[in-house]
């Protein structure tokens, strides 16, 4: 069921434009005006609560990470005890009635989805921080994904730890919308008790128009990469920024290269999958590696 809940909030997505901030990223604003709980700005099920009997879903706690307050999205126990997931969406969308919209306006794309979270994860289960970026496609009758960033979280993490998640382009074009979903309960058997806590989300990086992607000419293999990474920049600008990112959005790695061929010692990094960012004066591109 939270599939289809997660994957019929994406199809609405709000088609507004002009703004690049994320509206009441830090949690500090919340209503009670359905009577329920909800931050301003943000969608979530908690509506589903005065039905059902559970706790919500979707709370305001204190102290914040940054700020007064923080959104805590914690896997309750339904009715039958079943473990409902805890969703929180941006933008101003009523679940029950079906009426609003997901998102909010954006021109430009940013480098990175940043923030602070903790969490609580247990069994087999994860929670999950992420965004999409689209455009409405007026011809197909439907938003394009032209850019995602997204930080699964597998561990329980006690402290506030930042976050600064990639922002992969996928396809050309300028964002007129950006949606950014949070999960807590996102694995195949999500536990009761399980949390996800999240403040003082923002976008860090500098903007560009997507219209403005070029093909990079660069090249990093092998890949997978087991021992050496070797990266040709002979085509680029004679100054780059080549950083390595893992899946949770860490910075493994950072170097400044110039216009060569470079050799680099990967052996001691983790197996798993990484994203490589090079950016220079023209761009940024990004190059997903597997290391085994």
């Amino acid at each position: 069921m939270k599939r289809i809940y997660f994957a019929l909030c994406l199809l609405v997505v709000s088609t507004l434009s002009i703004a690049q901030t994320i509206p009441n990223g830090s949690f500090e604003d919340w209503n009670n005006t359905q009577g329920f709980p909800e931050p301003d700005n943000w969608a979530t099920f908690n509506i589903f609560s005065l039905f059902s009997g559970a706790p919500y879903g979707v709370t305001q706690e204190t102290p914040g990470a940054a700020g007064s307050s923080y959104a805590r999205l914690t896997v309750q126990a339904d009715a039958d005890g079943l473990p409902t997931p805890a969703f929180a969406f941006s933008g101003v969308f009523n679940a029950l009635a079906g009426t609003g919209a997901l998102g909010f306006p954006v021109n430009a794309l940013p480098s990175f989805l940043s923030g602070q979270y903790r969490s609580n994860v247990n069994g087999d289960d994860f929670a999950v921080i992420g965004c999409f970026f689209t455009r409405w496609n007026a011809g197909l009758g439907v938003s394009d994904t032209l850019a995602l960033s997204g930080l699964e979280i597998t561990q329980s993490q006690n402290g506030w730890l930042n976050f600064d998640i990639p922002i992969i382009p996928m396809m050309t074009g300028t964002p007129d919308s950006c949606t950014i979903v949070l999960v807590a309960g996102g694995g195949a058997f999500p536990e009761v008790g399980n949390y996800l806590d999240v403040d003082d989300l923002h976008f860090t990086g500098g903007t560009a128009s997507v219209d403005s992607y070029e093909v990079a000419s660069f090249r990093a293999w092998p890949n997978p990469m087991s021992e050496m990474l070797l990266i040709d920049l002979t085509m680029m600008d004679n100054t780059n920024e080549v950083a390595l990112y893992d899946m949770q959005g860490r910075l493994m790695e950072q170097w400044q290269l110039t216009a060569t061929q470079e050799s680099i010692d990967v052996s001691h990094l983790p197996a798993g999958s990484y994203i490589l960012h090079v950016t220079n004066n023209r761009g940024r591109w990004t190059q997903p590696l597997l290391k085994r």
